[in-house]
């Protein structure tokens, strides 16, 4: 392997563990929403937070719907999606990590860089269904308050996590037949 090829890959690694560390710290974002439920604020946040983006200046919520804003379907919705993302990025990052350790070990095609692969699509399902709910959460701030999340969390998002999850399943199932075509030809040999 080459000196450029091992300094990547390490790097790599490095840059794997610390977004391993920072999904076990992102696990306490969800308290934020259930501090906010249950304190009677989330509304008042949406309204007012930098996290919001009103789209179009003349058009103003009614206190009826300001009033009747599913606080508590919008709470579940980001708690449940948030979730979803964190265990669908783990996954990933999981995946991703072995499958550099077996590049610097020099072990290309293997089963178990198949196995990771697979798990890269695994992570990805958890991702959709994470985009859905979060879509699903900002459609209801869009319909009610006229506000909408400068997260990237609207229906684009679950449409690139579904291209993104097809893109994955393609690149493992030709990995997969690649490393079983080697298998045959190293058995044929």
């Amino acid at each position: 392997m080459s000196r450029m090829m091992k300094m990547g890959t390490g790097t790599l690694r490095v840059i794997l563990w610390f977004a391993s560390i920072l999904i076990w710290f992102s696990i306490f974002v969800p308290i934020e929403y259930l501090v906010n439920y249950f304190s009677g604020e989330t509304t008042n946040y949406i309204l007012h937070s930098d996290d919001f983006m009103m789209p179009i200046k003349t058009h103003v919520a009614s206190t009826n719907a300001i009033a009747s804003f599913p606080s508590g379907l919008y709470t579940t919705l980001m708690i449940i999606g948030y979730i979803l993302m964190l265990v669908g990025v783990f996954i990933t990052i999981q995946a991703v990590s072995a499958i550099v350790r077996h590049i610097q070990e020099q072990d290309y095609f293997s089963t178990e860089n198949s196995q990771q692969m697979n798990r890269i699509v695994k992570g990805q399902i958890w991702l959709l269904g994470s985009s859905l709910l979060m879509a699903c959460a900002n459609q209801l701030t869009v319909s009610w308050l006229y506000r909408i999340s400068q997260f990237g969390l609207g229906w684009d998002n679950l449409l690139s996590a579904f291209v993104d999850l097809i893109i994955f399943a393609l690149i493992a199932m030709i990995y997969t037949r690649a490393v079983n075509m080697k298998t045959e030809s190293d058995l044929t040999i």
